[in-house]
C-alpha cells in the first residue's frame, strides 16, 4: 500500500498553506487526492507529479483554465497562450 500524506503533511511538502490545498481541491486545480471517509489524503507520487506538471508554466495552469478566462478559444501549451491558428 502507498504512504499517504495528511493535508498538513502534503502542505509542508509543497511549502503551501493547508487553505491553499483547501482551495486548489475545491477548484480542481491541484494534486490528485483521496478521499477515505471524512478524510483527505495525498499520494507522494500525486505531488510530485503536480509539480512536474506545473514546471515551466508562468500564466495558464490548464487548457480548462485558459477556456474561462477568454472569450475565443486559446490552446495552452508550455504555459503559454497561443492562438489556434498560430499551431
Amino acid at each position: 500500500m502507498a504512504t499517504l500524506l495528511t493535508q498538513r503533511e502534503a502542505a509542508d511538502v509543497l511549502r503551501l498553506s493547508q487553505r491553499t490545498l483547501e482551495r486548489w481541491r475545491v477548484q480542481g486545480t491541484g494534486p490528485r487526492f483521496v478521499r477515505l471517509n471524512h478524510s483527505i489524503r495525498y499520494r507522494p507520487e500525486d505531488l510530485d507529479a503536480h509539480v512536474a506538471a506545473l514546471t515551466g508554466a508562468s500564466f495558464c495552469l490548464n487548457l480548462s483554465n485558459c477556456l474561462t478566462m477568454f472569450q475565443f478559444p486559446f490552446v495552452c501549451g508550455n504555459g503559454l497562450l497561443v492562438p489556434p491558428d498560430f499551431l
